[in-house]
C-alpha cells in the first residue's frame, strides 16, 4: 500500500480544516495510507479519524509560520516509509523547515498553497526567499487554489511554471441540496430573527485579515439604517478577536444587530437560514465559504481580493478593497440591498457557477491526476 505524510499548519475550525477532510477522503479512496502531522497546537483533528502526530513547536498558533521556517526535530523519522509528502500550507512562507527536510530526504513532495499573497514577500528574508525558490524547484508539483495566486507564485515567489497546477477547492455535494425551510426557521429562531427580518451571514475566523474591522465599522456607522431595513447579522467563527468584538458590540450599542456565536460545525444549516453572505476578507486566495454559499443558493457580497472575483464571477457583487472607509460602507450597503432585492437571480447564477467549477468530482479528477503521478514515481 502507498504511504504518505500530510503536513499542515492549518487550524481545524475553518476552511482549512474542511479542506484537510476532503483531501484525506480522496487519499483513502485511492488506497493511500496517510498520516497527518499537525503543527497547530489548537487544532482538533479527532473528527478526521486518521493517524495523527502533533509537533509541538512551543509557540502560539499565530507564531507558527516563523517557527516552522526551521527544521522540525524528529520530522525525518516521520518520513521513513513514506512514498510521498503533501504540505497543506496556510501560506507560501509556511512550513519551510519540514519542506526542506523532505527534499533532503529524497521524499517527493506535493505542495498545496492556500495563499500566495504578494504582500507576504515583504516579510521574507533573502535567505528564506532563496529557500522557497529551491523548495519549489524540487517539488513534484505546487498546487494553488486560484489563478490569481498561481500567477503570484510564479511572478513573486519564483515557482517554475511547469510545477504549477491550479486546483479549485471543492464544495461537497451536500451543499448543492435544496435549502430546507424547516431548518431555516429553526436556525433563525435560535438567533431570535423573525420571518420579516433579513439575515446577513458571515463565516470565517474572527481575525483582522478576514475583515472584522471593516465589518464592525460598517455595523456601527450604518446601524440606524440597518435597523430600519430590518437586517440582522451573524458572524460564525472562532478567532483571537472573538471576545473583543463581542464586548465592542455591547459597548457601541450594536449587540441587537449582530451575533457572534463562535465556531459552528453546521455551515449548511446556517446557509439555509441566510438571505445573503457578507464576506469582507482583506486577503483571500479562494474563499471556500463564498463557494459554499453559491452552491447553497445564497447571494454574496465581497471584497474584490485575491481569488474571490474568479470564484464569484457574476454570481454576486464585488466591492473595491482600496476605497476609503465611507465608500466601502456605502459599497457594501448598496451591494447587500441589490442582492436582497433580487435573491433568486443571484442564487441561480451562484448554483450554476459552483456546480460547473467547484464540485467534488472535479476536485477528485484534477487532484487525483496529480497524486497519481506521485504514486507512480
Amino acid at each position: 500500500m502507498t504511504g504518505a505524510v500530510v503536513v499542515t499548519d492549518m487550524k481545524s475550525d475553518g476552511g482549512g480544516g474542511r479542506y484537510l477532510g476532503y483531501l484525506f477522503a480522496l487519499l483513502a479512496r485511492r488506497g493511500v495510507a496517510a498520516r497527518l502531522v499537525s503543527l497547530a497546537a489548537s487544532a482538533d483533528w479527532a473528527g478526521l479519524g486518521v493517524p495523527l502526530t502533533r509537533v509541538d513547536l512551543g509557540v502560539p498558533d499565530d507564531r507558527l509560520i516563523a517557527a516552522a521556517q526551521h527544521d522540525l526535530p524528529g520530522f525525518p523519522a516521520l518520513l521513513d516509509g513514506a512514498d510521498f509528502a503533501v504540505f497543506v500550507d496556510s501560506c507560501c512562507i509556511a512550513n519551510l523547515g519540514p519542506r526542506r527536510q523532505a527534499a533532503c530526504a529524497g521524499v517527493p513532495s506535493l505542495i498545496v498553497e492556500h495563499s500566495c499573497d504578494p504582500a507576504l514577500a515583504a516579510t521574507m528574508s533573502a535567505e528564506n526567499r532563496a529557500a522557497l525558490a529551491q523548495i519549489y524547484a524540487e517539488a513534484r508539483a505546487v498546487v494553488t487554489v486560484s489563478e490569481a495566486h498561481r500567477d503570484a507564485a510564479r511572478t513573486t515567489f519564483g515557482c517554475p511554471e511547469d510545477k504549477l497546477r491550479r486546483v479549485y477547492n471543492p464544495v461537497l455535494d451536500g451543499f448543492f441540496a435544496p435549502r430546507d425551510s424547516a431548518v431555516r426557521a429553526a436556525v433563525r429562531a435560535e438567533f431570535g430573527i423573525d420571518a420579516a427580518e433579513r439575515l446577513v451571514l458571515s463565516i470565517g475566523h474572527v481575525v483582522a485579515y478576514k475583515g472584522i474591522g471593516v465589518y464592525f465599522d460598517f455595523l456601527v456607522a450604518c446601524a440606524e439604517e440597518l435597523r430600519a431595513r430590518r437586517w440582522r447579522f451573524v458572524w460564525a467563527g472562532d478567532g483571537d478577536l472573538l471576545e473583543a468584538v463581542r464586548a465592542a458590540a455591547r459597548r457601541h450599542g450594536v449587540a441587537d444587530l449582530v451575533t457572534f456565536p463562535g465556531w459552528r460545525g453546521d455551515v449548511e444549516r446556517l446557509l439555509d437560514a441566510a438571505d445573503a453572505l457578507f464576506h469582507p476578507a482583506l486577503t483571500e486566495a479562494f474563499g471556500l465559504g463564498v463557494a459554499e454559499a453559491m452552491a447553497r443558493g445564497v447571494p454574496v457580497a465581497a471584497f474584490a481580493v485575491g481569488g474571490v472575483p474568479e470564484v464569484l464571477g457574476g454570481a454576486g457583487i464585488l466591492v473595491r478593497p482600496d476605497a476609503g472607509a465611507e465608500d466601502t460602507r456605502s459599497g457594501f450597503l448598496s451591494a447587500l440591498a441589490t442582492l436582497l432585492a433580487d435573491p433568486e437571480t443571484y442564487a441561480a447564477r451562484g448554483r450554476a457557477r459552483a456546480g460547473e467549477n467547484f464540485g467534488f468530482a472535479r476536485f477528485e479528477a484534477e487532484m487525483g491526476a496529480i497524486l497519481g503521478a506521485l504514486e507512480r514515481r
